[in-house]
C-alpha cells in the first residue's frame, strides 16, 4: 500500500527518467516500504494468486529497492525532509547504514513497522547492540547534524558477531516471517554499508583503537585468554623455552591453585600473543628478570632448534636431537645451564644432566607427534587436555564472536568488513589457529613435514 502510494499517485513526476516526489515519504514509511519488499517470497505472490519464478522475484526484489533508493526518491533534494548530514555527498551512504541497522532490528523484533525510537526498540534484546541508546531517529534530525564516528561504527561492527552468533540459531526464529538465512544477510549488509562509508571517508578502525586502553580493557577476558593460550601452546608446544620445561596442564584450570599460567609480555603490553611468552607464576618471575633482548635470544634459540628439528626426514631420535641442541645453543651457557632440574646448585654438564635430557625427551615426543601431521587442536588436546577443554572446548562455544573479533582487530584492521563477518559464518578455529600460526613463522603447523 505505500509504494502504491508514493509511486501511483499524481505527486509522482519523471524528470530525465529519474522519480521525483513532491511529498516524500517520511522516515518510518521509507524504510516500512524497504522492509516490505526484502520479505516479499513466492508466498507473497501466491498469495495474490502470482506465480513467480526465483529468478524473477529476486529481479523483482532488486528493482523495486533500487526504486526505493534515495538517490531515485531523491529525498536528500527536499528542503524539510531528511535534512541531515553535514557532507552531502555521504548523505546516501549513512542512510543505507541506518536502514540496514533498522532493517534488523525490526527482522529480530518481527514488526516491519517498527519506530525509529522509542520502547519498540527499547524493548530489542539485542538493541543495545546498535550503541545508539535505543534511539536510531537521532541521526535523522534536522538540528542535530550528526556523522558515524569510527568509534560508533566500531561498536556496531562489534554487535554484528554477537547477532549472527546468538540469534540466528536461536529456535525463536522458527516461525517467524524472516529465518536465519534471512537475518544472516542483513547483518552482513550492515557490515558492508560500513565498508563502502568508511572508504568514503577515508575512515580506519586502526584509529579507533587505542592499543594500551583496548589491551587492559580485553586483556583479563576469558575470551583473549582462549586466544592467547591456545596460540601460545602452538608456538613453543606446551614447553617454558627459558627452562625448557613443559607446563603442567593444571596451571590452566579455572581452580589451579599454586602455581597458574601467565602471559609474559617482555616487549610491550599487548593483546597479540605473538609477543607474549606463555609461561607459569614461578617462571614468570624469571622472566621478568630479562631484557627485552635477552628474551629475543631466548626465544629466536627455540624457535630455531624447533625449525631446525621440523626439517629433519622421518621419526627425530633423541642422539639427533640432542646435537640439534649443542649446535643452537654452543655459547649460550646462561641458558641452557638453567634446563637443569637443580641449575643453581649443579655442576654437571647441561647435556649429561639427567633432567636435561628428560625435557629434551619430552619435547622430541612433541615434534614426532606433530610430525605425524597433526593439527594443533589435536596436539592440545592430547597433551593439555584441560587446556583444551577450556579454551578450545567450552570458550569457542561462548565467546566465539568476540575471540573472531579480536582476532580480527589485531591481525586485519584493514581488512574490509563484510568479507571478515562472511567469514565468521564458516570459520573452523583449529584450521585459523593453524593458519595464523604457519603466517606468523611457525611453519611446522602445516600438515606437511617431512
Amino acid at each position: 500500500m505505500l509504494i502504491s502510494k508514493y509511486f501511483l499517485n499524481p505527486n509522482v513526476k519523471f524528470d530525465d527518467g529519474t522519480r521525483v516526489i513532491d511529498s516524500p515519504p517520511s522516515k518510518i514509511d521509507y524504510l516500512t516500504m524497504r522492509f516490505s519488499v526484502l520479505s516479499w517470497s513466492k508466498k507473497t505472490f501466491a498469495d495474490l494468486h502470482i506465480n513467480i519464478d526465483p529468478t524473477s522475484l529476486t529481479d523483482l526484489k532488486q528493482n523495486a529497492l533500487k526504486l526505493l533508493s534515495s538517490d531515485q526518491l531523491r529525498i536528500h533534494k527536499s528542503p524539510n525532509v531528511w535534512k541531515i548530514f553535514d557532507k552531502q555527498d555521504s548523505f546516501e551512504l549513512q542512510v543505507d547504514i541506518v536502514q540496514n541497522l533498522w532493517t534488523v532490528a525490526a527482522m529480530l523484533k518481527d514488526n516491519p513497522q517498527l519506530a525509529l525510537s522509542g520502547r519498540s526498540i527499547s524493548t530489542l534484546p539485542n538493541s543495545i547492540i546498535f550503541g545508539f541508546k535505543d534511539d536510531l531517529s537521532r541521526f535523522f534530525s534536522q538540528t542535530n547534524i550528526r556523522k558515524f564516528s569510527e568509534k560508533r561504527l566500531r561498536i556496531i561492527m562489534e554487535s554484528l558477531y554477537d547477532i549472527i552468533e546468538s540469534e540466528t540459531f536461536n529456535p525463536q526464529m522458527i516461525g517467524k516471517t524472516f529465518n536465519s538465512r534471512d537475518l544472516i544477510e542483513a547483518t552482513v549488509a550492515i557490515a558492508t554499508s560500513i565498508g563502502v562509508f568508511m572508504k568514503d571517508q577515508g575512515m580506519s578502525f586502526v584509529k579507533a583503537f587505542d592499543p594500551s586502553k583496548d589491551r587492559d580493557r580485553n586483556f583479563k577476558t576469558e575470551y583473549a585468554k582462549a586466544y592467547n593460550v591456545m596460540i601460545g601452546l602452538g608456538m613453543f608446544l606446551g614447553i617454558d623455552p627459558l627452562f625448557l620445561a613443559t607446563l603442567d596442564d593444571k596451571i590452566f584450570s579455572t581452580s589451579a591453585a599454586g602455581k597458574r599460567f601467565q602471559r609474559h609480555e617482555p616487549w610491550e603490553l599487548t593483546l597479540d600473543p605473538f609477543r607474549h611468552i606463555l609461561t607459569d607464576s614461578s617462571g614468570h618471575i624469571t622472566w621478568r628478570g630479562l631484557t627485552g633482548t635477552q628474551s629475543d635470544t631466548v626465544e629466536e634459540l627455540y624457535i630455531s632448534l624447533l625449525n631446525q628439528a621440523f626439517k629433519t626426514k622421518g621419526e627425530l631420535s633423541q642422539t639427533a636431537l640432542l646435537e640439534l641442541f649443542k649446535d643452537v645453543y654452543a655459547g649460550q651457557d646462561w641458558i641452557v645451564n638453567r634446563f637443569r632440574d637443580n641449575w643453581r646448585t649443579s655442576n654437571t654438564l647441561w647435556y649429561q644432566d639427567k633432567g636435561t635430557l628428560t625435557k629434551i625427551n619430552a619435547l622430541r615426543k612433541k615434534i614426532n607427534y606433530i610430525k605425524e601431521g597433526h593439527s594443533l587442536v589435536e596436539f592440545t588436546e592430547k597433551f593439555n587436555s584441560i587446556a583444551y577443554n577450556r579454551f578450545y572446548i567450552n570458550d569457542i562455544d561462548k565467546y566465539s564472536s568476540k575471540i573472531y573479533w579480536l582476532i580480527q582487530k589485531i591481525h586485519n584492521p584493514h581488512k574490509d568488513q563484510a568479507t571478515i563477518l562472511n567469514e565468521f559464518l564458516s570459520v573452523d578455529f583449529g584450521d585459523l589457529y593453524n593458519e595464523l600460526l604457519f603466517d606468523h613463522g611457525y611453519t611446522w603447523w602445516r600438515n606437511d613435514n617431512p
